[in-house]
């Protein structure tokens, strides 16, 4: 398997000498920098998909769930849903749904999660990106740790020539 192929070059490529190891380390940091942003595109789609339950969603009770998760979000614009939903919290106890104030705050919410909605969708788009760049560097990596084994297998092949010759 591909894992097993990248394993024996990294296991080569520590095994020579001068600062093939740094072949080693960049394959780990760029493998860690992949998981990462893995991990940060799907945070991001699953926001995305939260994002999708409104406007309808609102007055359920998945839908309060749904801006609690958000307002938690590492998103930028959780300050002002928060801010928001205390003003809507408010407004809902003294008023019936179809009071100005609330369709109010609900409005103003709706600009906030479309903002958010667009916000993430570019970010997934940069984060996609930046995801395939890394994936590419992952592979000049094997690619040079590739090289690197063959290298020093044509070297050692020499060497041992170079010996055989010497001793006739």
């Amino acid at each position: 398997t591909q894992a097993s192929v990248v394993s024996l070059l990294r296991q080569r490529a520590q095994e020579m000498p001068g600062g093939s190891t740094s072949l080693a380390s960049r394959y780990d940091l760029t493998n860690e920098r992949i998981r990462e942003t893995t991990e940060r595109i799907r945070d991001r789609e699953r926001l995305l998909a939260t994002l999708a339950l409104f406007p309808q969603a609102f007055r359920t009770e998945k839908g309060r769930e749904a801006l609690s998760e958000l307002q938690a979000a590492d998103i930028p614009t959780a300050a002002d849903l928060k801010s928001l939903n205390a003003g809507y919290d408010s407004v809902t106890v003294r008023y019936t749904e179809k009071h100005p104030e609330v369709a109010k705050f609900e409005a103003r919410i709706g600009e906030v999660l479309e903002r958010t909605r667009v916000m993430l969708q570019s970010d997934v788009g940069v984060l996609a990106t930046r995801l395939t760049d890394q994936q590419k560097t992952r592979s000049d990596i094997v690619q040079s740790m590739t090289e690197s084994s063959i290298s020093q297998t044509v070297d050692k092949e020499k060497e041992a020539n170079y010996t055989f010759y010497q001793t006739l």
